[in-house]
């Protein structure tokens, strides 16, 4: 059953792609010149760390929003009831389609990020195999966060119906005060902020490899928030439709 839904949903999302191929082009151009800009033109410092943080990022601004749009199109179309008087627990099809979302991401950054290292100077030398597969698994595992935020904000969308502005927000605040094209250690409150996103302490993880130290401190830092905001997404979104089933809210959304 599962697979027969990821089959659905991949077909969907890429006849979606084929279909807007020309705004796919521009949007993937437009980020081509994004992160350019900003390891070009700003002088950031350590370039080869802000592109693999700068990934992240790309993955973690649909991570931030993707559930709470999930939930905002099935209120909206009026599906959202008919998913929870069905068999299929809605969990599982955020899960689903926050998963083919991801893979979807991965074929539009390739041809982005493949371009940004072909033409800029870049030194990844100090990269070794276990250095590379660890850093693989840590960006992975920041997604994943990023993608557990996005429950909890998802979460809050089914009580406040609309939701959208609260992801922009994060997004843009991570790119500049999370940790990922600013120095922000010179400015304890943000920097306090900042470790509640796993973009500064992957970024300390990474400058550590360069070192060749691993740093397992932060390592632990990058699981506790996976584990926390996992947790508090599951249960915040289950207390709240167990308030609206209670109240009767679900059922004239």
């Amino acid at each position: 059953m599962m697979w027969y839904n990821f089959k659905i949903e991949w077909r969907r999302y890429f006849q979606e792609m084929i279909h807007f191929k020309f705004n796919l082009f521009f949007a993937n151009t437009g980020l081509f010149v994004f992160f350019l800009g900003l390891l070009d033109y700003l002088h950031v410092d350590n370039k080869e760390t802000i592109l693999l943080l700068l990934f992240v990022w790309y993955f973690a601004t649909h991570g931030f929003i993707n559930i709470n749009f999930i939930i905002e199109e099935e209120i909206m179309d009026g599906t959202f009831v008919h998913i929870l008087e069905s068999r299929v627990s809605f969990l599982n099809v955020i899960f689903l389609r926050s998963f083919i979302q991801v893979v979807y991401d991965l074929i539009k950054a390739i041809p982005v990020f493949g371009c940004i290292l072909l033409i800029g100077h870049f030194d990844y030398s100090w990269l070794t195999l276990p250095s590379l597969i660890l850093i693989i698994l840590l960006i992975c595992l920041s997604i994943f966060t990023s993608y557990c935020i996005g429950l909890i904000i998802g979460a809050l969308t089914l009580k406040f119906k609309k939701l959208s502005a609260l992801p922009t927000l994060l997004y843009y605040f991570v790119l500049f005060f999370g940790g990922i094209t600013y120095d922000i250690t010179s400015f304890p409150p943000m920097e306090f902020i900042a470790y509640g996103f796993p973009f500064l302490p992957l970024r300390f993880i990474i400058d550590q490899l360069q070192l060749e130290i691993v740093s397992l401190p932060m390592i632990f830092v990058l699981i506790v928030q996976a584990v926390i905001y996992l947790i508090l997404g599951v249960v915040l979104y289950r207390i709240i439709m167990k308030e609206n089933f209670k109240n009767g809210r679900s059922f004239y959304v």
